[in-house]
């Protein structure tokens, strides 16, 4: 079901609301990950505190995980908020087993500048940015320092030599974007998602834009690249025209066409363009902060606009929400759908630019073969 928006719900500026202290772990942690890109590039090995940089390594992050971990664990338990130490727990082995399940599957094509392999992403940028996120959420006041520690450890996996930049930046990514996803999931955060809904563009086209801008670690396989970012892409834009069939002039929202089978069938759509324009990019070591975006994105803006439409419509949404599933169609259902034919020229036009995406990937191919 898709509502037309009022000018009236957006009225309040997305910075006033990034400004809010229910958004300042995500905020800062954001900007975090900035600074640390830029510190791990400008200056990847400094001599001078070289020393400084291998205790960082190893021994500041072994106890930074294991104070942060347990002083969260008791605090949490000893307050009595079990479920929120539950939710430390449930944190820390999604991210841990998240990691090191990347690392397994790129295990011989992303090795660390020594060449042994395992070295993508990052175990250590990970555990430390999930934590500093954690105890950001728990300790406000603290946050800056939080995220420095975990910013400045990450630095160190650099400039130790265990890991390339890209290896660390990803693994940073991988943390705090788990740790964001995971938290919200078990405590929802009605502004961060009110921020995704609106924001939820960038979520979508940052990763693909960085793909295609980006030259390093290029997995050349034309065939399966070009095949399955293709396979993906095209889904995406069909759906999207699906989707645009669907509405009639005049109706506030459709419960039609794709919508019958899904709730939210232009999201699922934005995420296949994104992955497909990912993976034709052939930056594979992106793909994982592609889904993982493309999932923070499809379930906060979801369970945003499904909010406000029972807000709006009560009973009629929530009967809709008991017969249509959010993500997965019934099969069942498949062929009693119907595509209004009439329609698919003009959803064609509107979705133009969108198809026009898939020329990007193309032209960035051209230019390296150029070369």
């Amino acid at each position: 079901m898709r509502v037309m928006r009022t000018k009236q719900e957006d009225a309040l500026p997305i910075i006033s609301l990034l400004l809010r202290r229910e958004v300042r772990p995500h905020v800062l942690g954001l900007v975090a990950l900035a600074l640390t890109d830029c510190i791990i590039k400008c200056w990847p090995n400094m001599s001078a505190i070289n020393g400084f940089a291998h205790f960082l390594s190893g021994i500041g992050n072994s106890l930074f995980l294991v104070v942060g971990y347990l002083a969260l664990l008791l605090t949490e338990l000893k307050a009595g908020k079990s479920r929120n130490a539950k939710m430390t727990l449930v944190i820390f082995a999604v991210t841990t087993v998240a990691v090191h399940t990347i690392k397994i599957l790129s295990w011989s094509s992303l090795s660390r500048p020594s060449g042994i392999p395992g070295g993508y992403p990052s175990g250590h940028a990970a555990a430390t940015f999930a934590l500093a996120f954690l105890l950001s959420c728990r300790y406000q006041c603290l946050t800056k320092i939080w995220y420095a520690i975990a910013a400045s450890i990450s630095w160190s996996r650099v400039a130790v030599g265990a890991h390339f930049p890209f290896q660390v930046y990803v693994g940073s990514a991988l943390g705090l974007f788990a740790a964001i996803l995971i938290y919200d999931g078990l405590a929802p955060n009605k502004l961060l998602q009110e921020l995704v809904r609106r924001a939820q563009i960038v979520l979508f086209a940052v990763v693909p834009m960085a793909a295609i801008l980006s030259g390093l670690h290029e997995y050349e396989n034309d065939l399966v690249l070009f095949g399955f970012g293709g396979v993906c892409f095209v889904a995406g834009v069909l759906i999207r025209v699906w989707s645009q069939t669907a509405h009639t002039k005049g109706e506030r929202f459709c419960s039609s066409g794709p919508y019958a089978l899904i709730r939210h069938p232009t999201l699922v759509a934005n995420a296949l363009i994104c992955i497909g324009i990912t993976v034709a990019s052939e930056i594979i070591w992106l793909l994982p902060l592609a889904i993982i975006l493309c999932m923070i994105a499809m379930r906060m803006a979801a369970q945003e606009d499904e909010r406000i439409h029972l807000a709006l419509f009560g009973n009629l949404y929530k009967d809709y929400m008991s017969k249509v599933p959010r993500w997965f169609p019934r099969l069942r259902e498949l062929w009693n759908v119907k595509i209004a034919s009439w329609a698919v020229v003009p959803a064609l036009k509107r979705e133009a630019l969108t198809v026009l995406l898939i020329m990007l990937p193309l032209i960035k191919e051209a230019l390296s073969h150029a070369k």
